[in-house]
């Protein structure tokens, strides 16, 4: 069932324009993406009600790692703990592209590889753009889809999202329609989250132990 409802949702944003909620179809995109500056580790800072009560049921401490493969497209790495911020690992992959890169920089497609996403390319839409910080990076993202049924809040920073930049975003999705059941819904990201990269430092630590 949990397999059925992503598929569900993903096929009809993709392919028959759908929606459950009450968001903006065909909602406007950045007309610049520097994709370098897109590169690298984000946190999700939020999401909406959808996507905690599919995909994202249950998790905490949900990051994003996007990286250049070469080829035109970009590596999709998601991370989460399941349960709790210690929790279990979950990780999806998979890869995503610029659909008309000239003209519409913004709007992207995404493959997951993975049973429980759905076996064709989904939107991705990056709506708006924080500024470029001192590493030359996006600061935050708002990203959805064509019809505004998935909502994601990402940002470089945990704390200076949260001291600098959450106020003004959170007013920015009310005014592009983010309300109800597609308001956006605050990501665990907590001093106690167990990322990926802390699991590796254990991991490692535990090797030149033995």
């Amino acid at each position: 069932m949990f397999k059925a409802v992503i598929v569900f949702l993903t096929f009809a944003s993709a392919v028959f324009g759908l929606s459950t909620g009450t968001g903006k179809i065909n909602p406007d995109t950045v007309t610049t993406l520097d994709v370098p500056k897109y590169l690298g580790l984000w946190y999700q800072m939020a999401a909406d009600q959808i996507v905690y009560s599919t995909f994202e049921k249950d998790s905490f401490c949900s990051t994003a790692v996007y990286g250049d493969n070469g080829d035109g497209t970009l590596s999709v790495h998601n991370y989460a703990t399941i349960g709790n911020p210690a929790g279990s690992p979950y990780v999806i992959d998979g890869y995503a592209y610029q659909t008309k890169p000239d003209t519409y920089p913004g709007q992207l497609k995404v493959v997951f590889n993975s049973s429980d996403a759905a076996p064709f390319p989904a939107p991705y839409w990056i709506l708006e753009l924080g500024p470029v910080n001192t590493n030359g990076l996006y600061d935050w993202a708002i990203v959805s889809d064509s019809i505004s049924e998935f909502l994601f809040v990402l940002a470089r920073d945990v704390a200076t999202f949260n001291s600098q930049y959450k106020k003004s975003v959170y007013a920015e999705l009310t005014k592009l329609g983010f309300t109800g059941k597609t308001a956006p819904i605050d990501t665990y990201q907590g001093a106690d989250c167990v990322y990926e990269s802390t699991r590796r430092h254990a991991q490692i630590k535990k090797m030149e132990s033995k």
